[in-house]
């Protein structure tokens, strides 16, 4: 790979700001990942960050890759539309989880219920990360306490809370991607 040569890069790196070809020591913490975002094309923005949420787990490639074959010039919203109704679906799941959990009664069948639904839209959208936490946490409320099980979803939370700003941020670089159409 070629040094960048943009304005912004040469300047970072005249300010003693890291740099993987040049071994710069950092003085401004992530000066070059900021410097080098600007120069990186939308398109290649996009595939680092589908490439980091694959590597991490949090995204499976094969399904997410199979949702996104399923978008098509008659229906460019598809893949969008698709994430945010996740996205809404499974914030609306976890905050009813949260409340089932903080009463005194709770109904099992419905707690496990949910967590299938959860499981199921998770694995659905390539969210192989949430949709693990969902079996593990259906399977602890099996043998443990409310307190417990609540431990858990809101480990699930955070994770998808994670995963949401990613996913966000994927359909933000899309929208910008086909405004330059």
């Amino acid at each position: 790979m070629s040094a960048c040569r943009c304005v912004t890069c040469l300047s970072s790196i005249l300010s003693n700001v890291s740099h993987p070809e040049f071994g710069l020591r950092t003085e401004l913490d992530g000066g070059w990942e900021r410097a080098r975002g600007d120069c990186m094309s939308l398109a290649e923005q996009i595939e680092t960050l589908l490439s980091e949420l694959f590597a991490q787990g949090s995204l499976d490639e094969e399904q997410f890759s199979q949702l996104q074959m399923l978008q098509d010039e008659s229906n460019e919203g598809f893949l969008a539309e698709i994430i945010t109704l996740y996205l809404e679906d499974t914030e609306g799941k976890l905050r009813s989880l949260r409340e089932m959990l903080a009463t005194q009664n709770v109904d099992h069948t419905e707690l496990e219920s949910i967590f299938h639904q959860l499981k199921g839209s998770s694995s659905s959208v390539g969210a192989s990360e949430v949709a693990k936490l969902c079996v593990e946490c259906r399977d602890l409320s099996l043998t443990k306490g409310p307190v417990e099980v609540a431990a858990a979803v809101d480990h699930i939370f955070q994770t998808f809370e994670e995963l949401k700003t990613r996913l966000q941020q994927l359909l933000q670089l899309q929208s910008q991607l086909a405004a330059q159409s």
